[in-house]
């Protein structure tokens, strides 16, 4: 909702900015691109984060939220990862029946951390779909 909130007011400053509705579409295009950047790094760096990782079996200990947005809970070892992307509502219980599954486990900067099937799909998905979205949105802003 924030987001919604904020690209509004962005449209809104553009309008007086630039006085041309042609103005205004080329600073929409801006921040839709900027946006897309920001997408295409997040899943470079879930994949920056899986060098290095162990699959190992795990136990799954449930979910956890953070600032209301639920995340999954694994344990190895005595201690307790957390996946880095949020759970889906949607397939909650398909993903999550095997109560001993195989995830992908590091720790960096002393954060103990897992990347589940979830994580992988959605990056094998977002990545080349934001990736070329940006250069699409690019490439329109580099030409007009």
């Amino acid at each position: 909702m924030d987001i919604v909130i904020a690209f509004f007011i962005c449209i809104f400053v553009a309008m007086f900015v630039f006085s041309r509705v042609a103005g205004v579409l080329y600073a929409i295009l801006w921040i839709v691109e900027l946006f897309m950047i920001g997408s295409t790094l997040i899943f470079v760096l879930a994949l920056i984060f899986l060098i290095g990782t162990k699959r190992r079996q795990t136990e799954f200990k449930g979910f956890g939220d953070f600032r209301e947005i639920p995340y999954a809970l694994y344990g190895y070892e005595g201690e307790e990862y957390k996946n880095i992307f949020p759970t889906d509502s949607i397939f909650t219980k398909i993903l999550y029946r095997n109560k001993t599954p195989k995830v992908f486990l590091g720790q960096r900067f002393g954060l103990h951390y897992a990347l589940d099937t979830l994580t992988l799909v959605i990056c094998a998905i977002g990545l080349p779909f934001f990736g070329a979205m940006t250069a699409i949105f690019g490439y329109i802003i580099f030409i007009w």
